[in-house]
């Protein structure tokens, strides 16, 4: 099974294209591996480019580690294969231990090798487009995907709370790790040690300029003001008619799907048309009532404009969890799809006094 998401990036813009990630599973891996079919990005050792000594970037599944406060976090690592069992594991550190993970975790695909490049950088100079790798729920962070750089120095690591400089007893390979904002470090695993980096590479994706049915998409709504209800009425009093498929195209949807994200300026609008969902400028959250319907002669009430949070960057649903980053480098998950299919949608509660947003299965709408 393949998890295609839309790249979780902090200065992501609408006039701006980048490509689809994938987050493959344990067979599905395998058997592209079977198959010749590459995988990126990987690691070559010692310029053997045997699988044996290839390695691969990969993340723990939630609730798959044994110490009970993992069960929140994903944590990024090195993918290997073990020459003693010839099977394939995962590699990961947390809280300056390291663990071997066997079976459930994912692997990181993406197909075309000229869309990613690795950057040099130090402490927390994150750059432009670097992806956004994990989730820490425990610590409301999320971590980038990291590896060791030429540039790299020797590293340190901790050992009953003392910070210790890594002697070069056995060399250290390159390894894929997470990098971590909070300590504005690197960090890897290595034999029984956390090692932390203050230089490294961190994966970044390269954008390429928006297709023209975006733009086209993007200026049309501009040309309607951003409105369902204009959209809609378009072929009214109109010569030239348009296609109902075209007016669909333009129109904003009414919920949001797994695999894709809510950026600035974008919008979700209730099927009724009471209602939206929309990152304004400044990073506000806010739900707008268009106006209700009349009941029994009952006056329309005024529009409601809620600002449900306050420096809110994006919303992003993937297979595991809808998640709502911010300005300010933290995210907070909004909910959880952990064992269940990914049919889920980000769609509206749409109680007149108190509107809000909320997760449904896709099955109940």
């Amino acid at each position: 099974m393949e998890f295609i998401e839309t790249p979780s990036i902090h200065e992501f813009s609408h006039k701006m294209f980048f490509p689809k990630i994938k987050w493959l599973s344990l067979d599905k891996f395998e058997h592209c591996i079977h198959s010749g079919i590459e995988i990126y990005p990987s690691i070559n050792n010692e310029n053997d480019l045997s699988l044996s000594n290839r390695y691969f970037v990969g993340k723990t599944i939630q609730q798959e580690l044994a110490e009970e406060k993992h069960d929140q976090v994903e944590i990024i690592g090195t993918v290997l294969k073990n020459r003693q069992t010839s099977e394939w594991q995962l590699n990961v550190s947390y809280d300056t231990k390291t663990y071997l993970v066997k079976k459930k975790f994912l692997i990181l695909s993406i197909e075309d090798p000229k869309c990613i490049n690795w950057i040099t950088t130090s402490y927390k100079n994150i750059p432009k487009y670097a992806l956004r790798g994990s989730i820490d729920r425990l610590n409301e962070e999320f971590f980038y995907i990291g590896k060791t750089s030429s540039q790299s120095e020797l590293p340190t690591y901790f050992d009953s709370d003392e910070c210790l400089h890594y002697s070069e007893r056995e060399p250290i390979p390159k390894l894929f790790g997470r990098v971590n904002l909070e300590n504005c470090r690197m960090l890897i695993p290595f034999k029984n040690y956390e090692l932390n980096y203050k230089t490294y590479d961190i994966l970044c994706l390269k954008p390429s300029p928006a297709s023209l049915k975006n733009l086209c998409q993007l200026e049309l709504r501009k040309l309607l003001g951003h409105s369902n209800e204009k959209i809609e009425k378009i072929n009214e009093n109109s010569l030239v008619q348009l296609s109902k498929s075209l007016i669909n195209f333009i129109k904003y949807p009414s919920y949001l799907l797994v695999g894709e994200c809510l950026l600035n300026g974008d919008k979700i609008v209730s099927k009724d048309g009471r209602f939206e969902l929309t990152i304004e400028n400044y990073g506000k959250l806010v739900i707008k009532s268009l106006g209700s319907k009349n009941t029994k002669g009952q006056k329309e009430k005024e529009d409601l404009v809620r600002v449900i949070k306050q420096g809110v960057h994006s919303i992003w649903l993937n297979r595991f969890q809808a998640a709502l980053y911010t300005t300010y480098d933290n995210v907070k998950v909004l909910h959880n799809f952990y064992n269940h299919p990914p049919e889920y949608v980000l769609t509206f509660n749409d109680d007149e006094i108190n509107p809000s947003y909320s997760i449904k299965k896709f099955s109940d709408l």
